[in-house]
């Protein structure tokens, strides 16, 4: 089932479900709760190199634009590094393959941003759960903003991919939690 896109003030596009088990998938909730300030600290994270720490992209498979794609240090948010993303001409994507322990899922990260125009969407086993244009400049790397994304089917493989946009500058993203309790 397809419906309009609702956009906020702040300029987020909330993308909405395509089918009806996905219409229970919360779209996108941005968050200024410290849920989960270091994801190496979470109890059952499923996510490998979740603030890569490695300074590299170890645990996590590249696609799309591979311009600009990078982890820098000096930008993370709990811990020194960060994935710095800044696709020019399409989408950019991060994706891990996560063997989920529950039936359902919540999904948790931390993003920063300069510069427009911006996309950030997250994708979980290829449905879109959220999608974000024209980020406000989220002031890096000291302001952080945590999203999540609760109500995830779990019980099996799954796949989450991030995707990025920002020709004229940067989105920085780390600190990425998976549990299915």
């Amino acid at each position: 089932m397809f419906r309009k896109s609702w956009v906020l003030a702040l300029g987020l596009a909330l993308v909405p479900a395509v089918s009806i088990a996905q219409e229970q998938v919360k779209k996108g909730e941005m968050s200024n709760i410290n849920t989960y300030p270091d994801c190496t600290l979470v109890a059952g994270n499923l996510v490998a190199n979740c603030r890569f720490d490695t300074s590299d992209f170890t645990g996590w498979m590249q696609g799309g634009d591979p311009s600009f794609q990078n982890v820098i240090s000096g930008c993370g948010h709990s811990g020194s590094f960060c994935a710095s993303m800044g696709s020019v001409s399409y989408n950019g994507t991060l994706t891990q393959s996560i063997a989920t322990t529950g039936p359902s899922c919540s999904l948790s990260f931390w993003l920063g941003n300069s510069g427009q125009p911006s996309h950030f969407g997250v994708q979980w086993n290829a449905h879109q759960v959220m999608d974000l244009y024209y980020i406000p400049n989220l002031v890096i790397p000291a302001n952080y903003t945590q999203f999540s994304v609760s109500g995830l089917p779990g019980g099996g493989a799954a796949y989450v991919t991030f995707e990025f946009y920002n020709p004229p500058a940067f989105i920085q993203f780390t600190d990425v939690v998976v549990t299915c309790p």
